[in-house]
C-alpha cells in the first residue's frame, strides 16, 4: 500500500490507501480461509493510521506488515501490536545486509545482534514476528543474509522466541504441517 520512497524501483513507488474497501475485502477474505494478509506499509503518519482501521476492521483476521513497516521503531510497533491483536511483522529486508546505506539506520538487527528496544518487544510478542529474505541485491549476497539471521536475531532470543520467530509462527498462520520427530535406533529423522 505504501512504497513510495522505501523502493529504488521506479514502478513500485506507489502510495495508497491501507483502509479502501478493497483492503478490507482481502482482509476479510484472508480470515474466511484463515491465512494471513501480508501488505507492504512504509510508516508514514497516515499510512499508519490508515493500517490501524484495517487491522480493525477484522480482528479475526492477521494482517502482516512486510519489513515491519520498513522505516518503524520498536517503540512505534509496540504500540501497534498493543492497540492491534491481529497485527504482526515479517522482519525481511530489516537486517544488515541486505540494507544498505542510510537504510541501515532503520535496521532490526545485523549479524552482531538486534537494535536497541527490538529484542524486547520481540520477546515480549514472540508469536507476531517471523524471519523472511525478501529480495537481495545479489544472489551472491544471500548467504550472508542468512547469516546475519542465523547469529544476530535468532541466536540472541531466548530459545522458544527463536523458534516461533524461525518457523513455529509461519507454520501456524500458514496452515502448514508441523515437523514430528521419528526417534529411531540411527538417531532422530525429521518426517513430514
Amino acid at each position: 500500500v505504501n512504497a513510495l520512497t522505501s523502493t529504488r524501483e521506479p514502478s513500485s513507488q506507489f502510495k495508497v490507501r491501507a483502509d479502501t474497501p478493497t483492503l478490507k475485502a482481502l482482509l476479510d477474505l484472508a480470515g474466511k480461509f484463515d491465512r494471513p494478509l501480508n501488505i507492504h506499509a512504509q510508516w508514514d503518519p497516515d499510512t499508519a493510521q490508515e493500517v490501524e482501521r484495517l487491522a480493525a476492521s477484522n480482528r479475526r483476521a492477521r494482517l502482516v506488515l512486510s519489513h515491519c513497516g520498513s522505516f518503524t521503531t520498536a517503540s512505534d510497533v509496540r504500540g501497534v501490536l498493543e492497540r492491534n491483536v491481529n497485527v504482526a511483522c515479517d522482519l525481511s529486508a530489516r537486517g544488515v545486509p541486505p540494507l544498505q546505506g542510510r537504510a541501515v539506520s532503520h535496521a532490526v538487527f545485523d549479524e552482531h545482534g538486534i537494535k536497541w528496544g527490538w529484542t524486547k518487544l520481540i520477546e515480549d510478542y514472540p508469536d507476531r514476528f517471523v524471519v523472511g529474505i525478501d529480495t537481495v541485491h545479489s544472489w551472491d549476497e544471500y548467504d550472508a543474509v542468512v547469516h546475519a539471521i542465523r547469529v544476530g536475531l535468532l541466536a540472541r532470543l531466548s530459545h522458544g522466541t527463536a523458534e516461533m520467530v524461525a518457523y513455529r509462527n509461519a507454520q501456524a498462520w500458514f496452515g502448514l504441517p508441523r515437523r514430528r520427530r521419528d526417534h529411531r535406533a540411527s538417531g532422530s529423522v525429521a518426517v513430514s
